[in-house]
Order: structure tokens, then C-alpha cells, then sequence
């Protein structure tokens, strides 16, 4: 081992050069220490380790549904749902076992029927669900759940959630009325499933005769994901 000494301190190092040590540290009088070949002797071992090629930072894998915006149980079975994938590798090919839904609150029934696509750089899949559960009347929200089978994700990914919306629907109660002339009556219109936005319900009488609401011949209820289910009172009036 070689030692040099300089404005009192000692400084040690171990260098393998043409089968002789020779010292890395060099003092020059100062604080500051010029160490070039240990400099030179890292960024070798960095450019073999590396094959000689720059490193590239991977980014974070990730998973999102990219259509539909949105799903309706009328035609949730056999629905396709494409997903963009970022950063993912998948072992031995992909298996419809790679992907799971879940949905809030619970759909029962609802499956992926297969993988329709994912292309060779896995950037993308698409999914045909299958749907074999009855009829609802509330929202449900979907995600898609991606195993990490090649344990080269950190773990599964899950997309963010998109709607399923129930089929839509208006009851009337009663379904008829009887009026003489004169008189009045009045029956309640209610939606049968909640919608995603507002929804506008147009009632008319379809005769002149007959008057809703404040008068005229027809008029507009609206219902919004909130008060769908509470029923607006219509009144009929037989001029």
C-alpha cells in the first residue's frame, strides 16, 4: 500500500496497474483532490455493466380503460372494452386469467369472455365481456384489474373506473285516467333506472281537450342521477 502524505494528512490507496499498486489519491497542497483514474476506472465498470449502451429510465407501468366512456346494461354482453397499456410484460402470452373486473356496487354475472387483441408491444388489449346477471336500476362503476404475471409491473394494475349504466326506463301510475268534463286528475311519472346526466321526459295529452301540468297541452319533467327515483306528479284537466 502506498501512502502520501500532504499538509499533515495521510492519504491511502490501492490501485491494480500493470500488475503493481499504485496510489489513486494524488494531494496536491490543497483540499481539493484531482482522481481521475478512479474517475475513468467507474465509468468503464458502468459503460460493461451497461453493455456499452446509456442506460434508459423505464417509466412506471400503468393501465387505463381508453373506450368505451361509458357501458349500458342493454348491451353489456359481448361488449368490447379496449385498454391503453403502459410498461407492461406479459409471460407466455395473454390469457383472458390476466385481466379481472370489479365493479361498485357488485354486478354478479359479468365475466371477460376473451382477449380480443393485444398488440406485439403490449400498448394495448382488447376485452369482450360477458354479461349472463339480470337487470339493475342504480349505476354501477367498472375497473379492470391486470396481473402482473411476468412480476415486471411492481405489482397488478388497476384502471380507473368508467359506468355502467342500467337500461332506461319511465313508469306512469296509474296507467289511465277517467275525467269528465270539468275535471281533473293526476298521475306520477317516475324513471325506472338512474341515468348518468339529466333526463328530459316529455308529456302530452294529445288533445286539445285536454290540458297538463299548468295549462298547456304538453310539458317537460326532467329527473338527474340524484332524484330519478322521486316521482313528479302530473295533472290532467278535461276542459
Amino acid at each position: 500500500m502506498d501512502v502520501s502524505l500532504g499538509k499533515g494528512r495521510a492519504f491511502a490507496g490501492v490501485g491494480c496497474v500493470a500488475g503493481r499498486s499504485t496510489p489513486l489519491f494524488s494531494p496536491h497542497g490543497r483540499d481539493d483532490f484531482r482522481i481521475p483514474s478512479l474517475r475513468a476506472g467507474l465509468w468503464a465498470l458502468v459503460t460493461l455493466l451497461a453493455g456499452g449502451q446509456a442506460f434508459a429510465q423505464a417509466g412506471s407501468p400503468s393501465a387505463a380503460i381508453s373506450s368505451p366512456a361509458s357501458l349500458a346494461e342493454a348491451t353489456l354482453d359481448n361488449a368490447r372494452v379496449t385498454l391503453a397499456l403502459t410498461n407492461t410484460t406479459f409471460a407466455g402470452g395473454v390469457a383472458t386469467s390476466s385481466f379481472s373486473l370489479t365493479t361498485n356496487p357488485a354486478l354478479t354475472g359479468l365475466s371477460v369472455a376473451s382477449v380480443a387483441t393485444v398488440d406485439a408491444g403490449d400498448l394495448s388489449a382488447t376485452l369482450t365481456l360477458g354479461y349472463s346477471g339480470g337487470g339493475f336500476d342504480t349505476v354501477r362503476t367498472l375497473a379492470v384489474t391486470v396481473a402482473d404475471a411476468a412480476h415486471a409491473m411492481a405489482g397488478d394494475l388497476t384502471t380507473p373506473t368508467v359506468n355502467v349504466a342500467p337500461t332506461p326506463s319511465v313508469s306512469v301510475n296509474p296507467t289511465s285516467l277517467s275525467l269528465t268534463e270539468g275535471g281533473s286528475g293526476t298521475y306520477a311519472v317516475v324513471l325506472g333506472g338512474q341515468p348518468l346526466g339529466a333526463v328530459s321526459v316529455a308529456v302530452s295529452s294529445g288533445n286539445p281537450a285536454v290540458t297538463v301540468g299548468g295549462g298547456a297541452t304538453s310539458t317537460t319533467l326532467t329527473f338527474t342521477a340524484t332524484d330519478w327515483a322521486t316521482a313528479r306528479t302530473v295533472t290532467v284537466r278535461a276542459e
